[in-house]
């Protein structure tokens, strides 16, 4: 479990303090979390509108939780080994990673954090540097020509901003709909199941959904 924590411009600082806890957290970065089945219902779940490389999607949930007043909770016990991937996910190319980081950081500053203009301004005016200085362009890939990394940060940069103003006007949040969530059970061989809310317009044909039977050591429900 990583410990993150939001900073003045927007940024998220991360792994810090990591031989202490349990530590209250701003946000937790998506590759080890847990939450309460009747609080992501109740924050409508991960937002669908971080797409591509889904960049900030995490933080965007945890700014929400703590909105309604909960608390996210750093504990150094919690431990997973993470098999990380070579390819494939948000391992893209230099020029779709560079868009979809702008992008979705961009839709956070506007969704969730106070004062976001000025803040997406700094954000846009340290890529812009970033580039034009060839430094970082992409965690998993070089790219050969600066001048496409350039024009797909400002794709993203305005299509970020688009969104971001689209979402306020809308006033979207998460992606789970309390009365459009199904609740199933994931069977495994000698491990408890795992019990796992999905969007009904994501989720299971009627025939698979009826199929689905309870494990004895965890008492059936039915669906929501």
């Amino acid at each position: 479990m990583l410990l993150d924590k939001l900073v003045w411009n927007g940024d998220v600082a991360g792994n810090f303090d990591l031989d202490v806890g349990p530590l209250l957290a701003d946000c937790l970065a998506g590759a080890n979390m847990s939450f309460r089945r009747e609080l992501l219902l109740k924050v409508k779940g991960f937002s669908p509108l971080y797409a591509g490389n889904a960049y900030r999607f995490e933080t965007d949930l945890a700014v929400r939780i703590r909105r309604f007043g909960y608390r996210i909770v750093f504990d150094p016990e919690a431990v997973i080994y993470h098999r990380r991937a070579t390819r494939e996910g948000a391992r893209v190319s230099a020029y779709e990673w560079n868009y979809w980081f702008c992008r979705n950081h961009v839709l956070f500053l506007l969704r969730c954090v106070d004062h976001s203009f000025p803040k997406l301004a700094f954000f846009a005016a340290r890529q812009m540097a970033r580039i034009l200085r060839r430094k970082r362009a992409c965690p998993y890939a070089k790219p050969e020509k600066w001048h496409k990394v350039l024009i797909s940060c400002t794709k993203g940069l305005t299509h970020g901003t688009m969104e971001g103003l689209r979402s306020i006007i809308l006033g979207e949040e998460g992606g789970i709909d309390k009365e459009k969530a199904v609740t199933v059970l994931v069977l495994r061989k000698g491990g408890r199941p795992l019990e796992l809310t999905i969007p009904v317009e994501h989720g299971l044909s009627p025939p698979a959904r009826s199929s689905i039977q309870a494990s004895p050591s965890l008492p059936a429900r039915p669906l929501v």
